[in-house]
């Protein structure tokens, strides 16, 4: 894909981020970049903000805080819900929002105001569900699931990945407790932990790490034009893709209201224990991203391994978690296992689109080929070694036919 946009003079908005960043960060064109900006903008209103990604803000930050109490700041108003913060092909973050709330009080003197009411439905229909769930998830651990991270410095061990290891972050790794919430059927975070994943030195790794690395690279990659459609197209929340392909089926079978609410509970349910386990799993092993991995593969002792300082993922933007296992894997196994159960079939043909690939269509024979595509996705785009995404996708099953068989049985 680099390859043909480069040939046929397309640019993208991976490219103008990039471009931005490295004009706000550079010290001869900064200074230029902010003086044309400075004169076009007074006052900046950014809505929607939940879907800004880590390199949008970073650029926006270096403009911002340039100016450390100097000369004529435009004012600034943000306006947006970190728990929208879900459009993973926009690579949105929610802590992007949380830095940007710290930026504009302590960086710009600015001010926070809340506003956590709605108009999309009915107050008493508001109030009674937020006191249900509210009584449900009280004290479940979620208000205190992000600690302070410490990166380990040995081979394997997980570092802060770009642009998490830099200002504005400066160190940043999501929710190193989330495995400790309460999920909601799963007896614990660590019911079906993983494994331990190889060690470096193994052979099977060598393998892995080669295998991303040709696959999983921003250039001159291995990748075939369909694996690269694969990569881009299931970069959407697994949340949004997995209830879309849900309704879907739901349709085509004609299920009333009822049961198509019941569907899309469980799928939800299972999604949601799949993040709590595979976040268990992470932080209990600490395992390094292949970016990591393979910047510093020279010193990873395996000699069947070589490093590349410089090299970049498909997807610019690693999540800020460990890599094992995916939970990316885990939730499409964990809504592939519901949706096999409720239907009691696997050979189910459909065909589906994605936010983050306008304008395809991929089509299915069966569920499990769509639950591996979405695990495969992760490679090629970079994220995650072999293991990490077959790993979470036994997880997903399991959690999947727990749910499906304990929660929520029809009458």
């Amino acid at each position: 894909f680099t390859a043909l946009k480069r040939e046929r003079g397309w640019v993208d908005m991976n490219d103008i981020e990039r471009v931005a960043l490295v004009l706000l960060g550079d010290e001869l064109l900064s200074g230029w970049v902010q003086e044309r900006l400075d004169a076009r903008i007074r006052h900046l209103l950014i809505d929607e903000f939940q879907d800004t990604n880590p390199l949008q803000w970073q650029a926006l930050w270096a403009w911002l805080s340039a100016y450390g109490g100097a000369g004529h700041a435009p004012s600034v108003f943000i306006v947006g819900d970190p728990k929208q913060s879900i459009y993973r092909f926009r690579r949105a973050e929610p802590q992007v929002f949380k830095a940007a709330q710290q930026f504009v009080r302590e960086g710009l003197h600015g001010e926070l105001l809340s506003c956590d009411h709605t108009r999309r439905n009915a107050l008493g229909v508001i109030r009674t569900v937020n006191a249900v769930m509210g009584a449900a998830r009280e004290n479940d651990g979620s208000a205190s699931a992000q600690t302070a991270y410490v990166p380990g410095t040995g081979p394997g061990n997980y570092r802060f990945t770009p642009p998490f290891d830099g200002p504005p972050f400066n160190g940043f790794a999501a929710l190193p407790a989330w495995g400790s919430v309460k999920p909601f059927v799963a007896t614990s975070g660590s019911q079906f932990r993983s494994p331990p994943p190889y060690r470096v030195t193994d052979a099977a790794y060598a393998t892995d790490l080669n295998e991303i690395k040709r696959l999983g690279a921003a250039t001159g990659s291995a990748r075939s034009a369909e694996q690269s459609e694969i990569g881009r197209f299931w970069l959407e929340s697994s949340p949004v893709g997995w209830s879309r392909i849900a309704t879907t089926l739901a349709k085509s079978r004609n299920l009333n209201g009822w049961d198509q609410a019941r569907l899309l509970a469980l799928v939800h349910l299972a999604v949601a224990d799949s993040y709590f386990s595979s976040l268990d799993s992470k932080y209990f092993y600490n395992f390094w991203r292949p970016i990591t991995a393979v910047r510093l593969a020279d010193t990873d002792g395996n000699p069947d391994t070589a490093g590349d300082p410089t090299w970049q993922t498909f997807d610019p933007v690693t999540p800020p978690v460990p890599d094992y296992p995916s939970a990316h894997a885990s939730a499409g196994g964990a809504a592939a296992a519901v949706l096999r159960g409720v239907f009691a079939s696997d050979d189910i043909a459909f065909s589906q689109t994605s936010t983050s690939l306008p304008g395809v269509t991929r089509t299915y024979a069966k569920l499990s080929l769509a639950a591996t595509e979405n695990n495969l996705s992760r490679i090629y785009v970079g994220y995650h070694f072999r293991l990490a995404t077959d790993e979470g996708l036994k997880m997903g099953d399991q959690l999947g036919k727990l749910v499906v068989q304990s929660r929520l049985q029809p009458l």
